[in-house]
């Protein structure tokens, strides 16, 4: 299963347990094997044993493979895309364009990595195997890019298997309503919002680090199938439900605990932001590693350091300016939900949170 925007894509006849999918780069004569939610198999491949979502190989039995993604299901970009039908220039075909990065150094630019960009476009009649076409040509700048493999290919997955149009709508009423209705009755509805806030977070909280340990396999449609548990995904909701109610009761008994907690959220969150904003922004000054990455600013070491002294300035701050901090939260979350709701009636292109956490994985 693929997410964008405003769409669910059913990929269950992509996903090639029994082997990969195989297509002929057109510019340089390269085979090149691809997976979709499942990694490839790499045995031909002598050294290279990184998972991935595809290699390419000068010819099959070589033994030599170029990765040319990373290893991390979430870190794939999922775009909306369309053309004039090839078959009917009248009509217009649409379809989902999948990119991965992170795979090894580009032979052709040492700066850079190697990735991949998939095109697949709807065509219910077209079931099975896809009957793929490579290159290095990027439609989008309309040139060759020798970093990039290029596939294309029309599929029914590439068509839309739940729109989330109507779902989005009312969402965004919604959203818009809560976000007037907190601004406007703020000092009414403080209390409510304060415990329930604080349950929220913790919950979010806790789901999130059983998340990033993969107990959650089960929903995230990016996960491998290898990945997957029923035991691990219910066991990590109780967790999360016995937080919840356990921060509930501690709230009731220490009141300063719940502005503290957020604060210390708030702080992390932060914290984030701003390594990844310097990291960003230092990238473009700094010298490139071995595998064509620019070296971070803030390494792994300081960055987990920086998380939690700002996590706990935050804290300290909830702690002791409990009241105008609950203020701040609260129009922070109102004006929020106000403006972001809009944005699901009238899309002005800005990107969403998931395309931003998904751009911001780590390759």
């Amino acid at each position: 299963m693929k997410i964008s925007d405003s769409a669910f894509y059913n990929f269950n006849d992509l996903k090639n347990t029994g082997g990969d999918w195989s297509a002929e780069e057109s510019t340089t004569g390269e085979t090149i094997f691809f997976n979709f939610c499942h990694f490839v198999d790499h045995s031909q491949c002598e050294g290279e044993k990184t998972e991935s979502f595809g290699f390419t190989t000068p010819s099959v039995g070589s033994g030599t493979c170029t990765r040319i993604t990373s290893d991390t299901p979430q870190a794939e970009l999922v775009e909306e895309i369309s053309r004039d039908n090839p078959k009917n220039l009248d009509q217009e075909q649409a379809g989902i364009r999948l990119t991965r990065t992170g795979g090894a150094t580009c032979a052709d630019d040492d700066d850079r990595v190697m990735s991949m960009t998939v095109d697949i476009w709807c065509n219910s009649e077209v079931t099975g195997a896809p009957k793929a076409t490579g290159s290095a040509f990027n439609p989008e700048e309309e040139e060759v890019d020798p970093c990039n493999v290029h596939l294309e290919f029309e599929h029914a997955s590439g068509c839309v298997a739940l729109s989330m149009a109507l779902f989005q709508y009312i969402l965004g009423a919604s959203m818009m309503g809560v976000g007037a209705f907190l601004l406007y009755f703020g000092e009414k509805v403080r209390k409510s919002f304060m415990r329930g806030i604080v349950n929220f977070a913790t919950f979010v909280f806790v789901a999130a680090i059983f998340f990033k340990l993969n107990w959650f396999a089960l929903v995230d449609p990016t996960e491998p199938y290898e990945h997957l548990s029923i035991v691990k995904g219910i066991v990590a909701l109780i967790a999360a439900g016995v937080a919840t109610v356990t921060m509930n009761w501690a709230f009731k008994k220490v009141l300063r605990l719940g502005p503290t907690f957020l604060g210390f959220l708030s702080g992390y969150w932060v914290a984030v932001y701003l390594i990844v904003s310097i990291n960003g922004m230092g990238g473009l000054f700094t010298s490139t590693s071995a595998s064509g990455a620019s070296i971070d600013i803030i390494g792994p070491v300081w960055s987990a350091v920086l998380e939690f002294l700002v996590a706990c300035l935050g804290g300290l701050i909830g702690y002791n300016f409990s009241f105008l901090f609950i203020l701040a939260i609260q129009t922070f979350i109102g004006s929020y939900l106000l403006v972001r709701g809009s944005t699901f009636w009238l899309d002005l292109g800005f990107p969403n949170e998931i395309q931003l956490m998904q751009s911001a994985s780590t390759e």
